[in-house]
């Protein structure tokens, strides 16, 4: 069954909600890159390829629904970090953004009653809790760190070794 235009539009912008994000998360790699933080920045590369495999996967599906792939423009915020804690706290945002555009694309495929979609995007909605729950445990740490240089320098070391 071929994808309503409805929902093939909508599964297009979330494409772009991805790779938007892909985009965030090594912006967010790249100020790490200018601290001490390397294994921070190596938690945002890996954040940053999960994006681009969910991407992927999106891209595939639309195609497997014999859907048309159209890609857009990504936005290029300008980024600005003071503390590892505000970059964390700018990708619970960006995961809570993903998170409700993915609630949206489920709603409309409901409205459409597009089961098929409705059930491709329940590995989404599950891999969403794991994403925030992520960085909300990593929020955590570094509020209770309270800036200390040591308890920072070990979460960094934490962080670096999640594999890329």
């Amino acid at each position: 069954m071929q994808l309503s235009p409805k929902v093939e539009r909508v599964l297009n912008d979330q494409i772009n909600h991805e790779l938007t994000a892909f985009y965030a998360y090594m912006a967010m790699a790249a100020w790490f890159e200018q601290t001490p933080y390397k294994g921070f920045s190596t938690w945002m590369q890996a954040q940053s390829k999960e994006e681009l495999t969910h991407a992927d996967k999106i891209f595939h599906y639309i195609s497997e629904r014999n859907g048309s792939i159209k890609l857009k423009e990504i936005p290029l915020d300008a980024y600005s970090f003071k503390t590892p804690l505000s970059v964390f706290e700018a990708a619970l945002i960006l995961e809570e953004s993903t998170t409700a555009a993915i609630h949206d694309v489920y709603e409309l495929s409901l409205k459409e009653k597009d089961f098929e979609t409705q059930n491709f995007l329940n590995w989404f909605l599950k891999e969403q809790i794991e994403e925030e729950s992520s960085v909300r445990d990593m929020i955590d740490k570094l509020k209770l760190s309270n800036g200390s240089p040591s308890a920072l320098m070990h979460l960094d070391s934490v962080a670096g070794k999640r594999p890329l």
